[in-house]
């Protein structure tokens, strides 16, 4: 009698820690299950966006999924992405908004390098760090350069238009002036700053490829030094080409950002739906400052990240 209630005892305790076992396993699973990294490109803004986003990460697990521009492919990628079932998923650029919003998933989503963030967030459970410097960071920084100036604004309303409201309500007022100058594709760039020539002093290019491309970024630097035109840019890039001054977070600061905005949102801390970017860099070029007799107030250096040109002696 006593071995048979042992035996029943034995077999009681092996059916709860099976049932407790297979319980667990689901969770273990999907806690295992990587972080997905979904890249528009394989370029490198996207890559290093990736690298920031995968240091930011730690310990955690990762995949890396980089869409093609072929249709065919970009379903194949975003089945990968359901099959991986991941916790959540970072997507790094335009072209990984656009996947998810045609073939949705149910994990969150932090978007990241993304131009008009807003149209992104329409998707459920999205969150995301803007690649534009928030107004107040915008204002403060030009400010410092070019103070009372009417500052011109080329953008495409169908891309930018929201960020352009955003930061004409804050200038709104302010002793540095926006002045929106509409346009839809890089050629028009020409055109329509000759016919608002009288109504600005210098120009601000946003991060927008629908009308910067390498062509009108050298327009943009020959008019700035014709018309005697300070250019503001948004990378080291802009600078080192002649743009007196630029703005902006780093590709790496943006992904990392963007993963540990992942991590508070797996934790189930409260999260907001957009964040701007938290670092911000500045570079300024010597050079065209002097050409443009435009004076550099010292206490600005203190905050520079890179002086151009980098060799003193041409400056």
């Amino acid at each position: 009698m006593k071995k048979q209630m042992s035996s029943i005892r034995k077999f009681i305790i092996g059916v709860f820690i099976g049932i407790s076992t297979l319980m667990v396993i689901p969770e273990f699973a999907m806690a295992k299950s990587p972080v997905v990294i979904l890249l528009s490109s394989d370029e490198g803004p996207f890559r290093q966006s990736a690298g920031g986003a995968i240091d930011a990460l730690g310990k955690s697990k990762a995949r890396i999924i980089v869409l093609d521009k072929d249709p065919e492919n970009i379903f194949h990628s975003m089945k990968k992405v359901s099959l991986i079932s991941p916790p959540v998923v970072i997507a790094i650029g335009n072209q990984a908004a656009l996947a998810l919003q045609t073939y949705p998933i149910e994990a969150p989503i932090v978007f990241s390098l993304i131009v008009d963030h807003r149209k992104a967030l329409t998707i459920p459970n999205s969150y995301a760090i803007s690649m534009h410097l928030s107004p107040e960071d915008a204002y403060s920084n030009i400010l410092q350069i070019l103070p009372g100036s009417r500052i011109g604004v080329p953008y495409n309303p169908e891309r930018t238009g929201f960020l352009i409201d955003d930061l004409a309500q804050f200038f709104k007022n302010k002793k540095t002036k926006m002045v929106p100058i509409p346009i839809n594709l890089p050629s028009e760039m020409g055109p329509a700053l000759k016919a608002m020539r009288s109504e600005f002093d210098a120009i601000w290019i946003l991060p927008d490829p629908s009308i910067i491309h390498p062509l009108s970024l050298e327009y943009l630097m020959e008019y700035s030094i014709r018309e005697r035109i300070p250019v503001l840019g948004y990378s080291k890039a802009f600078t080192k080409a002649g743009a007196i001054f630029s703005i902006s977070s780093s590709y790496e600061d943006m992904g990392r950002q963007a993963a540990l905005l992942s991590k508070k949102i797996l934790n189930g801390d409260k999260a907001e739906k957009l964040y701007y970017p938290e670092r911000i860099h500045r570079f300024i070029n010597i050079r065209v400052a002097k050409l443009l007799n435009i004076t550099i107030p010292n206490q600005l250096f203190a905050s520079i990240d890179q002086v151009y040109p980098i060799e003193p002696r041409l400056r």
